[in-house]
């Protein structure tokens, strides 16, 4: 574009296969894989603490419902997964002594994630740069050496995180639900660049403004009895047992999908829609109750054994923060002789001292329980413990503004 400029755009698709996954090969808590004697046991001994006599009959579970009985006072007694009922121990092992209803394959053996390369990303991006590397550009400045970039791109994957190990998100189909994961950010403008001034002195500039991460919209997880609550897929993860705390993606939703395909304003009419259509209805675990003739919708219902109604927000929903800092340096590369140069320099990292909010390792949460910091109950003060701090390691990006002093000898 001219002495020393050179604009360039590119295309770019990475996919990325294999990658590690930990899934429960016992399938511990999945639906397909009911014990009907434990889970006659388990109604048995509820309706009978409750005052209701010994038996499973509906009228014993219509007398233990009257008598202030819900899904977690049943599945305390075994109708419930193994990973709540025994932690996802073993019962081989002693690591309780009721049998689950939804035991898993074996029941004796518990919770057995093993890695498999089931992990899929995929990335594409439209980048486009502007690079300077001038000499004498204009008074007073006696090099110029900079770039402008701009990046426009999506990155999905089957987990939040594609370097780490993740748990999968369902069991039964570890890629269904593809989506913006924890470093998905739409919108990357970054600039950079050294001048060379009079007297050996050296001004450098990095700025950095980046669009929001995106947060999974989860059910509320409520432990005991979360297979008939928010465990939507059946698989037996999502039901807020120390195995998997989180409840299920929220039925109609992907990984990422708030801040991508819900916005922050399209939140409330969504909530709307969900409590209109899926709220109150049957889990995979709870329809197998029913398939089975132990209990009945209403009776599920009245003991909360069901999707929830999710909360509306109260007031406006607060988006995730973007991300803009501005580094400022300055320095004297003095040469000393042939061969050696001294460099004292002073840096200042996030010079304008902005504040920035929702980190990778620290957003709001998606979790649909109207807790503080969650998407559908957040308020501006919610932000304050989502600000980027100074951490450990290196990697302070957007903290608040540091100064640094240096000496650098080069030789």
């Amino acid at each position: 574009m001219g002495k020393g400029i050179v604009w360039n755009a590119d295309y770019i698709r990475n996919v990325g296969t294999h990658t590690l996954l930990g899934i429960d090969v016992n399938h511990v808590g999945d639906a397909r894989f009911f014990n009907k004697n434990a889970a006659l046991a388990a109604i048995s001994a509820t309706s009978a603490a409750f005052g209701c006599g010994a038996g499973s009959a509906a009228a014993n579970i219509d007398c233990a419902i009257a008598a202030g009985a819900t899904i977690s006072d049943f599945a305390n007694n075994g109708l419930d997964s193994g990973s709540n009922v025994c932690g996802g121990g073993a019962l081989a092992a002693g690591a309780c002594t009721t049998t689950p209803a939804f035991g898993g394959i074996n029941p004796q053996l518990g919770v057995n994630q093993m890695l498999f390369p089931a992990g899929r990303s995929t990335y594409n991006a439209f980048q486009t740069s502007i690079r300077a590397n001038v000499h004498n550009p204009f008074t007073g400045v006696k090099n110029m050496n900079w770039i402008v970039s701009y990046s426009l791109s999506r990155y999905v994957g089957s987990a939040l995180d594609s370097d780490f190990i993740n748990t999968a998100i369902d069991n039964n189909n570890p890629t269904a639900s593809l989506g913006p994961n924890g470093l998905d950010r739409t919108h990357q403008f970054s600039f950079g660049g050294t001048f060379d001034l009079p007297g050996s002195f050296r001004f450098g500039a990095v700025g950095h403004v980046y669009s929001p991460l995106p947060v999974s919209l989860t059910l509320p997880a409520p432990g005991p009895g979360g297979i008939f609550i928010s465990d939507v897929t059946g698989d037996g993860s999502g039901d807020g047992s120390g195995v998997y705390p989180t409840g299920d993606l929220v039925p109609g939703t992907k990984i990422g999908a708030f801040g991508r395909s819900i916005k922050p304003g399209d939140l409330v009419s969504f909530i709307n829609n969900f409590n209109a259509t899926q709220a109150g209805n049957a889990t995979p675990a709870g329809q197998v109750l029913i398939n089975n003739g132990l209990f009945t919708l209403s009776q599920l219902q009245q003991l909360g054994g069901v999707i929830p109604t999710l909360d509306t927000p109260p007031g406006p929903v607060q988006g995730l923060g973007w991300l803009k800092t501005v580094d400022l340096s300055f320095s004297y590369p003095k040469k000393i002789r042939e061969n050696l140069i001294i460099e004292p320099k002073i840096s200042v990292f996030n010079a304008f001292n902005q504040s920035n909010f929702d980190g990778p390792n620290n957003t709001l949460n998606g979790f649909l329980n109207s807790g503080p910091g969650s998407v559908n109950d957040s308020t501006k003060s919610d932000h304050l413990n989502t600000r980027i701090l100074p951490g450990s390691g290196v990697f302070d990006l957007g903290a608040p503004r540091v100064i640094e002093f240096g000496l650098k000898l080069n030789f």
